[in-house]
């Protein structure tokens, strides 16, 4: 074996061993604590009316190397002209679940809250809805550090109309009460034709 091929060798494994296990662990150290993976935004668009129950939330996967817990989801509602201060916002603890708000390393998990809409929405064109995630370190306290704030899928766009009223209780009355008079002049029709058959 010549120098220009052990020369040649000893490089490619320098390389390969830079690639495969200095880098990894480099991107492990670095890695940005608020770094979560999103997907399967559940959350309504277009034409939602007053008084419809709907569905916020979505699938998180805990892409770090340590447990998360998971302290609130929200629906934050924007007028479209203002994207800096919400106009009304959904909110969905997840403290409480004390066994159930911990996601581990690898671990993906669907979280979501119903709500129903209501006139703290007023008919208006559009509203921006944002969809957004808070959690921390398991083994952080709320007391010591503020959540880090994830935002799960795109800014969807609602339009909120007010439903019509429900049609009155007794036009169900004028419906018998025209139904009867139209069974009642056939029967008359019929009746009639029937006497002056019988009186010819």
């Amino acid at each position: 074996m010549n120098k220009k091929v052990i020369r040649l060798t000893i490089i490619l494994t320098s390389l390969l061993v830079v690639m495969f296990i200095v880098q990894p662990k480099l991107a492990e150290v670095t890695a940005d604590d608020r770094l979560l993976l999103a997907f399967d935004q559940l959350s309504p668009s277009g034409n939602v009316y007053q008084g419809d129950t709907v569905i916020f939330g979505g699938t998180v996967f805990n892409n770090q190397t340590r447990d998360l817990r998971l302290i609130e989801l929200s629906a934050d509602v924007y007028v479209p002209d203002n994207l800096s201060l919400p106009f009304h916002y959904y909110t969905h603890s997840l403290r409480e679940q004390i066994t159930r708000n911990i996601l581990e390393p690898n671990e993906a998990r669907t979280l979501s809250f119903e709500v129903t809409i209501g006139d703290e929405l007023p008919k208006a064109e559009n509203y921006t809805v944002i969809l957004s995630l808070q959690f921390m370190q398991a083994d952080q306290s709320e007391d010591d550090i503020t959540p880090y704030t994830y935002q799960i899928g795109t800014n969807a766009t609602i339009h909120i109309l007010i439903p019509r009223d429900d049609a009155p209780k007794y036009i169900y009355a004028v419906f018998v009460l025209l139904l009867l008079g139209i069974i009642a002049f056939i029967v008359l029709g019929i009746v009639g034709w029937v006497r002056e058959r019988r009186s010819s």
